[in-house]
């Protein structure tokens, strides 16, 4: 019966991970917003000129 039980949890557990992975979807964010990746790098390599 423990058996039965563990593979249940085991099985709910996947499947909800699942869930979560793929209930993003494909949208790209918010309209406007931009990463800061490009401009974080430049920042930092300001503060490295700079030391």
């Amino acid at each position: 019966m423990k058996r039965i039980s563990l593979g249940w949890s085991l099985a709910a557990t996947i499947a909800g991970c699942g869930f979560i992975l793929f209930a993003g979807g494909t949208d790209k964010g918010i309209e406007g917003w931009q990463p800061l990746n490009d401009q974080l790098e430049q920042v930092v390599g300001l503060k490295e000129k700079r030391e």
